[in-house]
């Protein structure tokens, strides 16, 4: 959905399936993630939504993307993921500490970068996780 200030419309995203995520940097760079057993990204031009299934991917929790449109997602089986601006490649981070599944992820301007997670949605203990990626 996009809200211009007055209504909501809906906006087709490229694909029927679920898309759970989103971060933008402004009405013409907008980039969502998601996927249930695969990944899938999707990205806004700010005219159309275009998307991509990433098959070796597990499915995309979380999304946070750079001022200059490089995009850090997380997910399931603790997959962190770095997108490269303005497409659809993308390169695996480190994967050394593997919590179930990752949330959430959010950086800053001096290329650190955060995530959360960890066993929140099956049978206890219920554990979180917080991981922190320094340049």
């Amino acid at each position: 959905f996009h809200f211009d200030g007055s209504a909501w419309t809906q906006q087709l995203a490229g694909t029927s399936r679920d898309l759970i995520s989103l971060w933008g940097t402004g009405p013409d760079e907008i980039i969502s993630v998601g996927g249930r057993a695969n990944g899938i990204i999707a990205r806004y031009d700010g005219s159309a939504w275009s998307s991509e299934t990433i098959g070796e991917l597990p499915g995309l929790n979380g999304v946070w993307m750079a001022e200059d449109g490089t995009a850090f997602a997380v997910g399931v089986d603790g997959i962190v993921i770095e997108i490269e601006p303005g497409g659809f490649e993308w390169t695996e981070l480190d994967r050394s500490v593997r919590p179930d599944t990752l949330h959430g992820a959010f950086g800053l301007a001096d290329g650190s970068r955060f995530a959360v997670g960890g066993n929140l949605l099956f049978s206890p203990p219920w554990t979180g996780v917080i991981v922190q990626w320094l340049p």
